[in-house]
């Protein structure tokens, strides 16, 4: 199940499940959330996976390497349900975790996940994006935003497979960022599975993403956490997406400026390392132009008093044309 549809999910699953029964979450996000709003958290525990792997077709599932598994209940208690579940992973990987800082583990994951959906957003695979010290900006950023959120929530994150969360902890050097993300290129570069699933339903499946439950969550969490976060959501597209995105955000009580369609096209710089007023606007884009010509993600800085303001860029830019929904988060 996708985390999309976890909410739709539930409701079928509950009348069937016993009544000592739980439901264990091994998707990627914070779905357990949403299972423990609908089912209580006594019916939830808690999983972090990070092996890889992909469906290709009914039947067919290709495992493309080892990585993560870890398992704990939401409420850090260790249980023997709890113990009785981690044997049973062991099944499958014996190197499979048994936590009590389960929440640690799946912020980990978001601000990793985070990342993947910026590489999605090139045909480049994974090792190859986190090897180009030309996306490092993107990767920093992002990492460092979602770990204020996770700390400002009073989780400590835990690290995996390369991916080390005091690097990107207030504080923490650019040398230390660089240093997890070549340890993120160095794990991806030894899978089978060599692009993320984002990727796969973008450019393969043609499909929806889980970039709503996954990342925009984040936005409303640190908001609830008392972060100062403002969104600028453009108009329609696609399929009157932004207004939807507005809509939600304000059931959340989550600032944010609703402004008109883009025109045919916008020309964005990619942004360096421009910080404004200390605050920081970035937004990843692509379309089938810069696909095709300089294989990068693209980023934005704007002027944090509107989405008008001026764009900040530095030497070297790429510039790239934007032509789809474009929702901005700003942390403070």
């Amino acid at each position: 199940v996708k985390a999309q549809a976890t909410a739709t999910a539930l409701p079928m699953l509950a009348p069937h499940l016993a009544e000592q029964a739980y439901v264990l979450s091994a998707q990627n996000g914070l779905n357990e959330i949403a299972i423990a709003e609908t089912l209580g958290t006594e019916r939830c525990m808690g999983c972090f996976v990070n092996f890889g792997a992909d469906w290709q077709a009914p039947g067919e599932i290709l495992f493309g390497n080892r990585g993560a598994v870890v398992v704990g209940e939401i409420d850090g208690s260790i249980r023997p349900r709890t113990k009785a579940m981690h044997e049973m992973l062991k099944l499958f990987d014996q190197g499979s975790v048994l936590t009590d800082n389960i929440w640690g583990y799946l912020w980990g994951k978001l601000a990793y996940g985070a990342m993947l959906f910026a590489t999605a957003l090139t045909p480049d695979s994974m090792a190859d994006n986190f090897k180009d010290p030309r996306r490092f900006v993107v990767f920093n950023r992002l990492g460092r935003e979602v770990m204020a959120v996770a700390r400002a929530r009073g989780v400590t994150p835990i690290g995996f497979n390369g991916f080390d969360p005091a690097c990107f902890m207030t504080g923490a050097t650019k040398e230390a960022a660089r240093a997890s993300i070549a340890q993120l290129a160095a794990f991806n570069s030894k899978t089978a599975k060599t692009h993320s699933g984002i990727y796969r339903d973008l450019a393969v499946r043609k499909r929806k993403t889980e970039v709503d439950p996954q990342i925009g969550i984040i936005t409303t969490l640190g908001h609830e956490a008392g972060i100062a976060v403002h969104v600028w959501v453009d108009e329609t597209r696609p399929r009157n997406q932004g207004m939807l995105t507005a809509f939600e955000l304000a059931q959340h009580g989550v600032p944010l400026s609703m402004f008109g369609v883009l025109s045919a096209s916008i020309m964005l710089a990619s942004a360096g390392s421009g910080f404004v007023s200390g605050r920081v606007v970035r937004a990843i884009g692509i379309t089938r132009a810069p696909l095709g010509m300089n294989r990068l993600p693209s980023c934005v800085t704007f002027d944090s008093g509107s989405p008008s303001g001026t764009m900040r860029s530095s030497p070297g830019t790429i510039v790239t044309r934007f032509q789809s929904s474009l929702a901005l988060a700003s942390f403070s």
